[in-house]
């Protein structure tokens, strides 16, 4: 077994879940804690809503959000957020993706920013038309996370809200995202680890 959190990502910024979690299985919360250098986004939904097509095949679709902010904003006035994560073990969602903040080799973007988007260079490649070819960053700043929206076509909202383009956002534990029609869960490395030791 690995010590190293980077032989289970490959190069897109996925997470092998299988190997991900027989690793945290099989170390303690410290070890695991100080082996990872940032949090991870965690995929939760895949939106349903209408595409349309902008120009050629190589542009980003369009992807209306307005159901994306209705549903969001009716589910955080339903339950809490450590509700909306209690057994995500079993969660069928949960299995599709983690991805991990790291820099990609062909990144071209300084030590502490990690950018989103649907082709190379970015540091997490996320292949979905909703999705620009640089979407979103990340960057760490002062110990805080911050989310930036790079101008894409359909945005980046968090916890329901939409940025602006060039929008800077912190980010708290469990803070929603939805990136395109992707949704996700920011999360550090201890409540990951929580949720996936069995």
């Amino acid at each position: 077994m690995s010590n190293n959190i980077h032989d289970f990502v490959g190069s897109t910024g996925r997470i092998n879940n299988t190997k991900f979690t027989t690793y945290i299985n099989s170390i303690s919360r410290e070890k695991f804690i100080a082996s990872m250098s940032h949090p991870v986004l965690v995929s939760r939904k895949l939106y349903e809503g209408e595409l349309s097509k902008v120009g050629d095949s190589k542009n980003t679709m369009v992807f209306s959000v307005q159901a994306i902010r209705e549903r969001m904003a009716a589910q955080q006035e339903e339950q809490s957020l450590e509700d909306t994560f209690h057994g995500l073990n079993d969660d069928e969602n949960f299995s599709q993706s983690i991805y991990a903040l790291r820099k990609n080799r062909d990144s071209t973007t300084s030590p502490n920013v990690f950018t989103i988007g649907r082709i190379i260079p970015n540091d997490l490649i996320i292949p979905d038309f909703t999705i620009s070819k640089q979407h979103s960053a990340i960057r760490l700043e002062q110990n805080k996370y911050y989310i930036t929206d790079l101008g894409s076509t359909n945005g980046t909202l968090v916890a329901g809200t939409l940025l602006k383009a060039n929008e800077s956002k912190v980010l708290n534990d469990f803070e929603f995202i939805t990136i395109g029609r992707l949704g996700f869960v920011f999360m550090h490395q201890a409540k990951i680890y929580d949720l996936l030791r069995r």
